[in-house]
C-alpha cells in the first residue's frame, strides 16, 4: 500500500532506502550533500525513457546520468536490477544510485538511494506538482529578487516573461503561466552603490507545468499573486558626448583589407575608441562604393552608414532626440564579398593543353540603375584605358547598344568592327579543331556584357601573359597571417612601376592545372610604359576565374 501511495508520474518510482547524512565536509572543508537531495532530479532522468516496455540497462542509464551534469562524469554510479512484474503495471525495476563523493575527490553527493522504475501496460502519464512545490518556486524566486538589482529594463522584461523559466531555482517541472502588469513605478530607492537611484518594477504572475509529463494535484491554487524588484535607474549619455565619440571614431584611420575585415573589426574598433562606456556600436550599412579616393588612391572608398546605440546592459540610455546614425567613410583594398563585386574571366584551354592565359575579356553583367559594384569597376577599367570596348571608338557620337550596354551600335555613319569579336574567337580556336563549340557558341555563352584587352588582329600572343597580376585568395581556412601576406603583396603592386619580371615576384602563375575550376583571385591590370617596363593598376580588382577546355 505504501508504495502505491507513492505513485510519482508516468513512471512509478518509490524511494526504498536512502542514506541520513544530510551534509559533511571533506579534508579541504568541500561541503558534500546526500544524494537523496537530488531525488527529483533522478526521476526525471528515469522518466526521460518514455512510454516503453523496455527497462533500464547500466550503460543507458550511466550515459543519461552524465549527460543530465548533475555532477562530474565519474560522480554518480548506477546499479540496475532485473526486470520484475510491477505492482500496479506491467513491470518494475529497482535502480541503485550511489554518490561517489570522498575526501578524496570534490564531487557533489554521497550515500544510496534506490528507487523503482515502473514501465510497460498501465503506466501513468505524470509527475504530480504539489501546492508547496508551486509555492517554494515563488518563495525561492522572492528570494532571488531582494539579492539582485537590474541594470536596465530590458533585462527585466526578458526575464519576467510569460511561459518563460522561473528565476531562483523553481521546483523542476514549474515554469511561469501567465506574466502580466510589469509596471515600473517612477519612486526612487536610495541607493547604496554608486550613488546611483534604485527604481521598482512590479508584475503579477501565476504558474504553468513544463510539459505534459507533469500534472497538477487537486486542490491547487494557482492565483496570480504579486512581486516587486528593483532596477538602476538608467544613466543619460547626452548629444554633446555621442557627438564627440563619433568625432573621434571618425578620425581613425578606417581601412580595410575588405568588406569581411571591416565587419569584424569595427565593433572592437568603435567599442575601443569610445571615450564613453554608455556608448556601444549598433550596424552600419554600405551607402555607396567610389574608385575616386583622392587620399588613399589605391584603395575603393566605401561611404557607410554608422549606427551608435547605449549599453543598455550596463544602464545606459541616450537623451532624447540624440543623434544616432552617422555617415563614415573606409577604404577596402578590394571588394570582396560585397554584392556584384566580383567580375567574371574566363581561361581557355586548347585540345593540345595550352593555356590561353594573356586577359582577353572581362565579363562585367549587364548595366542596371544605380551603378551597381560591377558597373562601377567595369567603368574604371574603361575609363583608365585598362580595357576598351569591342570594335572601334573613332566616331565619339556612337550610341551604346540598349540590349548590351558594354558594346557600341553600328549607325549611319559611324566606323564599327562588327566582326572584332568573331575575329577574336576564331584566333584563340585556331589549335583547337575539334572544340565543342562554336564561335558562336563561345560568343554568346561567355562574351556577353564584356570589354576587350587591347586585342590585336595582326599580332597577339594568347599564351603571353603581360597584361595582369594575379593574386590567389587565401582560403577561409586560413591563418590570420596568411591574409595578411596576401594583402600586404597586393598593397606592395598596385600602382607600382617596374619591370615585368620584377612585377610577378609573389603573385600566382597561371597554367595548366592552377584553375580547376571556378576559384577567386584579386588581380591588378599592367599598362605597357615601354619595351620592359610596366605599371599596375591603382586599384585591384576581384574576379572568378573560370577554366573552359574548349
Amino acid at each position: 500500500m505504501n508504495k502505491l501511495l507513492l505513485i510519482l508520474g508516468p513512471l512509478s518510482v518509490v524511494s526504498a532506502t536512502s542514506s541520513v547524512v544530510i551534509a559533511c565536509l571533506t579534508n579541504d572543508g568541500f561541503k558534500v550533500k546526500d544524494i537523496s537531495i537530488i531525488k527529483r532530479s533522478l526521476l526525471i532522468i528515469l522518466q526521460s525513457r518514455g512510454e516503453t516496455k523496455e527497462g533500464w540497462d547500466n550503460e543507458t542509464l550511466q550515459q543519461a546520468v552524465i549527460n543530465a551534469k548533475l555532477d562530474e562524469e565519474d560522480a554518480i554510479s548506477v546499479q540496475v536490477s532485473e526486470v520484475k512484474s510491477g505492482t500496479s503495471t506491467e513491470f518494475k525495476q529497482e535502480i541503485n544510485f550511489k554518490g561517489n563523493a570522498s575526501r578524496k575527490n570534490k564531487f557533489l553527493y554521497s550515500g544510496e538511494i534506490v528507487l523503482e522504475y515502473y514501465f510497460g501496460e498501465n503506466l501513468p502519464f505524470k509527475t504530480a506538482i504539489s501546492q508547496q512545490d508551486i509555492d517554494k518556486s515563488f518563495l525561492n524566486m522572492e528570494h532571488f529578487l531582494l539579492n539582485i538589482t537590474f541594470n536596465n529594463k530590458t533585462t527585466v522584461e526578458n526575464t519576467f516573461k510569460s511561459y518563460k523559466n522561473i528565476p531562483g531555482a523553481p521546483v523542476e517541472g514549474i515554469i511561469f503561466g501567465e506574466v502580466k502588469n510589469l509596471k515600473f513605478e517612477e519612486q526612487n530607492v536610495p541607493s547604496k552603490v554608486n550613488s546611483r537611484l534604485i527604481l521598482v518594477f512590479s508584475f503579477e504572475a501565476n504558474a504553468k507545468l513544463k510539459n505534459d509529463q507533469y500534472y497538477f494535484e487537486e486542490n491547487i491554487s494557482n492565483n496570480f499573486k504579486k512581486f516587486e524588484g528593483k532596477l538602476y535607474a538608467p544613466i543619460t549619455v547626452k548629444n554633446e558626448t555621442i557627438n564627440k565619440t563619433f568625432e573621434n571614431i571618425k578620425n581613425l584611420d578606417w581601412k580595410f583589407s575588405n568588406i569581411d575585415e571591416l565587419r569584424n573589426q569595427i565593433k572592437n574598433k568603435i567599442e575601443t575608441i569610445s571615450l564613453e562606456k554608455g556608448i556601444k556600436y549598433n550596424n552600419y550599412q554600405i551607402q555607396n562604393v567610389l574608385a575616386e579616393n583622392i587620399s588613399q588612391p589605391k584603395y575603393w572608398k566605401a561611404n557607410i552608414s554608422l549606427s551608435l546605440q547605449p549599453n543598455e546592459e550596463l544602464g545606459y540610455k541616450f537623451e532624447n532626440n540624440a543623434t544616432t546614425n552617422f555617415e563614415l567613410t573606409v577604404n577596402l583594398i578590394t571588394l570582396k564579398n560585397i554584392t556584384n563585386g566580383t567580375l567574371n574571366w574566363t581561361i581557355f584551354e586548347q585540345e593540345n593543353g595550352q593555356m590561353l592565359i594573356n586577359p582577353q575579356f572581362i565579363k562585367f553583367g549587364p548595366k542596371i540603375e544605380n551603378n551597381n559594384f560591377a558597373n562601377l569597376q567595369g567603368e574604371k577599367l574603361l575609363s583608365d584605358g585598362e580595357t576598351e570596348l569591342w570594335g572601334k571608338k573613332e566616331n565619339k557620337e556612337g550610341k551604346v547598344n540598349p540590349q548590351n550596354q558594354w558594346e557600341w551600335i553600328n549607325e549611319k555613319g559611324y566606323s564599327f568592327d562588327k566582326e572584332a569579336k568573331k575575329d577574336f574567337v576564331e584566333a584563340m580556336m585556331k589549335e583547337s579543331k575539334n572544340s565543342k563549340y562554336s564561335v558562336e557558341q563561345i560568343i554568346d555563352d561567355f562574351m556577353q556584357y564584356t570589354t576587350s584587352f587591347n586585342y590585336s588582329k595582326e599580332s597577339f600572343d594568347f599564351t603571353k601573359n603581360d597584361k595582369a597580376l594575379f593574386f590567389k585568395e587565401p582560403s577561409a581556412q586560413s591563418s590570420n597571417r596568411d591574409q595578411e601576406i596576401f594583402y600586404s603583396n597586393v598593397l606592395s603592386k598596385l600602382g607600382k612601376k617596374d619591370l615585368l619580371e620584377n612585377l610577378k615576384n609573389n603573385t600566382t602563375e597561371i597554367k595548366k592545372g592552377t584553375v580547376l575550376g571556378k576559384e577567386y583571385y584579386t588581380v591588378l591590370f599592367l599598362s605597357c610604359i615601354d619595351e620592359n617596363n610596366y605599371k599596375a593598376s591603382d586599384k585591384a580588382f576581384r574576379v572568378i576565374l573560370n577554366n573552359v577546355s574548349l
